[in-house]
């Protein structure tokens, strides 16, 4: 009998990451290039460096130009050194000191340069900054014209569980993309990466292809975009059923889910989240893959916000100690799943258990992303709401007051997200009995979450709850009244028959209607 041969396990495919892309890029260049790199990490662009000089076999000279108005000459000085290599990392762009320290002059000089060093048959491989890419193309289009390639690498290059394709909430970030700004930049960046998959070998376009639509989705996503990033993730779906590996639909059923979920469609988002998980089961390999605790803590903020707080609770609590188990105590994934976890318990009135979730999550914030990261005002605010449950409404004040601005800045001011906030900020003015300010701030949220999401959003029910205490407490007992019946109409449209918010408005409306005069009634 022939000896029997072990076959090593097949690696499944991956879309090829632009760092692949680049260095294949680079080692086929062998006269004048011209590469454009958006980096958008700090940490990031110190690496890359020494990772192309690794991958490539060979040095690459690292020519800084540190935010230098006359940018050309330096480059055409130090490009004609003696003994440069063939490859040159021109870095410096983003030390530019203001918006507009690159002027069109200063670029055009830089397009000159590079005119008189086409001769060199070097390669030139520019590191952009994130805000550069839409004025180097408007202000310098034969600059841009020249280039062989353009590249943008947004994950650590040690990536390995691909957790940065699931959402989990709206700060989740790659990179350093956290303010509104740079999300925008995000899209215009991947609209042109999309053009580079013709350079792709066809096998490998696919996949390239799938990879894009997914971060497409899900920076409209985190921008509130919530039409256009579905429609990113349905093509995904499509293209998952004729490319491989199946494991590549865990993560757009996941964000599917994700998606429904933030627009008060829970039937939906438990439907692709189960699906999510089923999937991960089968095809991501350990019980306790980072990417399947996503789906699982994702699974349980929906069942949380379906009422069903002990499924929520036993979800939300198997995520955090599954990611634990793989990545450690201190990992930042766990941020977003401690969140989760910490409003099941305080949906489940352990409000001293839930501050101390939120406490850790902030603590990995502070040592592991930065003071300033938005997730930091996120957690501030979810222990305001813990604090508005213990009746603390001073401190629940102060922790929204300090992180708006934040939010906004992250989010942008007409984000669903910010109407969530504004509902919430109202909620503690009305607890304070501060009637006169709560309820502009109610009408400011219903706005901003009737126009982004949906009439029939559940948040929009809360709003109108709300708005009718202020009525009721004001002695306006008919505005109360049609205010509760708007709110009764959207949770009945939403939660299943034996809500508790079904239960509340009805109670609401019955309390309303024994002070009215039965003519008003009838």
């Amino acid at each position: 009998m022939a000896n029997s041969v072990k076959r090593k396990k097949r690696r499944p495919s991956a879309p090829m990451n632009d760092l692949t892309r680049l260095v294949e890029s680079l080692e086929h260049s062998h006269e004048f290039s011209v590469h454009f790199c958006v980096c958008p990490s700090p940490t990031l662009r110190k690496k890359l460096l020494k990772e192309l000089s690794q991958k490539l076999g060979q040095p690459v000279t690292d020519i800084s130009l540190n935010g230098a108005p006359d940018a050309g000459h330096i480059l055409l000085k130090k490009a004609l050194g003696k003994d440069t290599p063939s490859i040159l990392y021109i870095s410096g762009l983003e030390s530019a000191p203001s918006a507009n320290g690159y002027a069109d002059a200063s670029l055009s000089r830089l397009n000159e340069a590079l005119c008189e060093l086409r001769v060199t048959g070097k390669t030139f491989l520019f590191l952009l900054p994130l805000e550069m890419v839409n004025r180097l193309r408007h202000s310098a289009p034969d600059l841009w014209e020249w280039r062989s390639g353009f590249y943008f690498i947004d994950e650590p290059l040690e990536s390995k569980y691909g957790t940065a394709a699931y959402l989990s909430d709206f700060f989740f970030c790659p990179g350093s993309c956290e303010t509104y700004a740079q999300k925008q930049e995000l899209l215009n960046i991947y609209e042109i990466l999309l053009l580079e998959q013709e350079s792709l070998p066809p096998k490998a376009q696919p996949l390239f292809q799938f990879d894009l639509w997914g971060k497409l989705g899900r920076t409209h996503f985190l921008l509130g975009n919530f039409r256009e990033a579905g429609e990113y993730f349905h093509r995904q779906v499509s293209l998952a059923e004729t490319i491989r590996p199946r494991q590549l639909a865990v993560e757009v059923f996941n964000n599917l889910g994700l998606l429904h979920e933030a627009q008060g469609e829970f039937d939906l988002a438990l439907e692709y989240l189960e699906r999510a998980e089923d999937l991960a089961d089968a095809h991501l390999r350990g019980s306790n893959h980072p990417c399947r605790a996503i789906v699982v803590s994702n699974k349980g903020e929906v069942h949380r916000r379906l009422g069903d707080f002990k499924e929520a609770f036993l979800n939300c609590r198997q995520a955090v100690r599954m990611c634990e188990a793989k990545l450690g105590m201190r990992h930042p994934v766990l941020v977003p799943l401690l969140i989760k976890f910490g409003r099941a318990l305080r949906s489940q009135g352990e409000l001293e258990n839930a501050l101390d979730q939120f406490r850790r999550a902030l603590q990995i914030v502070e040592k592991k992303m930065a003071l300033e990261h938005p997730y930091t005002a996120a957690i501030l605010q979810e222990i305001g709401r813990t604090y508005q449950r213990q009746q603390r409404h001073e401190l629940a004040r102060r922790c929204f007051y300090r992180t708006l601005e934040t939010i906004e800045k992250a989010l942008g001011a007409e984000h669903p997200y910010i109407g969530m906030q504004l509902n919430q900020v109202g909620e503690i003015l009305l607890e304070s009995d501060d009637l006169e300010r709560a309820l502009p701030y109610f009408q400011w949220a219903l706005e901003i979450r009737r126009q982004r999401v949906s009439g029939t959003d559940p948040v929009v029910g809360d709003i109108y709850y709300n708005m009718a205490r202020v009525y009721q407490r004001e002695g306006k007992v008919a505005a109360a009244r049609m205010a509760y019946g708007k709110a009764l109409e959207v949770y009945k449209s939403r939660f299943p028959p034996r809500h508790h918010r079904i239960a509340r408005a009805i109670h609401s409306i019955q309390q309303v209607e024994d002070t009215l005069p039965r003519s008003s009634l009838s």
